[in-house]
This record gives C-alpha cells, sequence and structure tokens, in this order.
C-alpha cells in the first residue's frame, strides 16, 4: 500500500530534505540571496546549536545552518504562527554573529548574517507579496547602512496559484503543495527539485521519520494551544487592567466635583475603600 507522503512543512522534513543535498539547498538559496553562483561552490552545513556564553543564548536549535564564502544562512520553517517570530528571528542573528567571533577576530572579516524565514500557515505581513528583504536602511531615503544583517521572509500563504516565472515560486510551490502529480511535474522542470522529491519519497518511507514528524506536530500543536491561551489570559488581564485604570480616573473627576463617596461608588464600581483611598492621594 502506497503511503501517504509526509507534509514538507513539517520543520523536521523539511530539514531532512534540505540536508541530504547540498544541491538542493544552493539551488533554492540561489533563488532568494542576491549573491553571485560561485559564493555557492563550497557551501557548508553547519552546526545547528547556538553557542553559549551570554544572555541571548538559549535552549533553541536552529533548523538548517549553511555557510557560502561570505555568508552565514538560517533557513527556518515557521510552522505555526508565533506572536514573537521577529524578536526571536533578531536573538538568532545576534549569535550567528557572536559565533563567528573568536580569537583574532577582526571586525573586516564578519560574514553576513541572513535569516530566511518561510511561513507556512499564518500571513505575518499585511500586504499580498511573498517575499519581503529587509536589511538595515534609512527610514527617510532608504540609503543602506549595512547589508551585514538580512532576514527574508517567504509567506506561503500568500503564494499566488500561477506560476509567475521565477525559480523561488517553483521551490515555494513545491514545499507548500501536497498533491502529488504537481510535484511531479515540477521534479520534471528541475533536476534539484526532483532531488528533494526523492528526499521527499524516502523518508515517507521511513517508519522512524514517519514517527518523528507525528511527534513534532504534536509538539507544536499543544506549544499553539498553550501560547493561545496565555495570549488570552493577557488580554483579559490587560482588558481588566484598562477597566480599573478608567474607573479610577472618572472617580477622579467625580470627587473633583464633590460627588459623595457612596455615589462615586455606584458610579465606578470601585469600593469605598478604594474611593477613599484615591481622594486621599
Amino acid at each position: 500500500m502506497k503511503r501517504e507522503l509526509l507534509s514538507k512543512t513539517n520543520d523536521k522534513v523539511f530539514k531532512e530534505i534540505f540536508t541530504r543535498n547540498k544541491s538542493c539547498m544552493a539551488d533554492f538559496l540561489k533563488c532568494i540571496l542576491n549573491i553571485p553562483d560561485e559564493e555557492f561552490d563550497d557551501l557548508e552545513f553547519l552546526d545547528t546549536h547556538t553557542r553559549k556564553g551570554s544572555a541571548l543564548d538559549g535552549e533553541y536549535i536552529l533548523d538548517i545552518k549553511v555557510k557560502t564564502k561570505s555568508n552565514i544562512v538560517d533557513v527556518e520553517m515557521q510552522v505555526k504562527r508565533s506572536p514573537i517570530l521577529e524578536q526571536r528571528i533578531i536573538v538568532y542573528l545576534a549569535n550567528m554573529v557572536k559565533d563567528q567571533s573568536c580569537e583574532g577576530f577582526k571586525y573586516k572579516d564578519i560574514k553576513k548574517s541572513v535569516s530566511v524565514i518561510i511561513a507556512a500557515e499564518h500571513n505575518v505581513t499585511n500586504d499580498n507579496r511573498y517575499f519581503h528583504k529587509y536589511n538595515m536602511r534609512d527610514e527617510k531615503d532608504n540609503s543602506m547602512f549595512t547589508d551585514l544583517l538580512e532576514v527574508d521572509l517567504l509567506e506561503l500563504k500568500k503564494l499566488p496559484k500561477a506560476d509567475d516565472g521565477t525559480d523561488l515560486w517553483d521551490w515555494l510551490r513545491f514545499i507548500k503543495t501536497n498533491n502529488e502529480e504537481e510535484m511531479e511535474m515540477l521534479a520534471r522542470e528541475n533536476p534539484e527539485i526532483e532531488k528533494a522529491y526523492d528526499a521527499l519519497q524516502d523518508l515517507s518511507n521511513d517508519e522512524a521519520m514517519r514517527h518523528e514528524a507525528q511527534q513534532r506536530e504534536m509538539y507544536l500543536q499543544n506549544e499553539l494551544a498553550i501560547n493561545e491561551e496565555r495570549y488570552e489570559q493577557g488580554m483579559k488581564e490587560g482588558m481588566e487592567k484598562g477597566k480599573k485604570e478608567n474607573s479610577i480616573e472618572i472617580a477622579k473627576n467625580l470627587l473633583g466635583i464633590n460627588l459623595p463617596l457612596e455615589q462615586t461608588s455606584v458610579a465606578t464600581g470601585l469600593s469605598i475603600d478604594e474611593i477613599k483611598n484615591i481622594k486621599s492621594n
């Protein structure tokens, strides 16, 4: 019986596909990074664990970390929505820069640090563009301060159904679709996508990999539920705090026109003791 193919937006599956063939990783990154093809000649996969030693370090592991001749690139599959995506990516970039420092380090030798984020199930920006490139520029005249830090954001939900004629569209469509006929068509048109498709089929027939992918999906679902509960609780507490602050301001105004304490309490919902405390202050 033919096994259902694993989802390529599962970050464990995504990592396995792209780390099995350097040429697949290089071909995908060529569509995103504005650097010469020869930069990818010596592409190397790096340890994805961050180095300890500062308050920025946490218990996390990057999805894929690669080095080209003059770039360090982190490729992240953002499976579920995250309210702290931007903050997390900033920490990743900071650690990628820090990890380059060593004895004899010279500032002129620093490599460009890039985070490539593939947002799978949610929109991060409010426009219709599926590819955004961010770096350090002046907010008025758009002049570049430095290109040593870069974030490339790819949003799968915004990918148009019609081919836009770019190799990036082909890769993202391959990552997004679960339609085998469509994957086979894309594989016929790009030999590197064909390698990725072959890797996906191998992984889908691997029982251990299927189990890992399922466990990862369950973990992310639980994490999302916990984060949503925390968000809702935070919103509730914020609304209650805002309501209380508003009642205090109303009480101050009412006391300012000498409204009796009892009536002020009824009008604001605050206790008599709270009203007395406001009046004494």
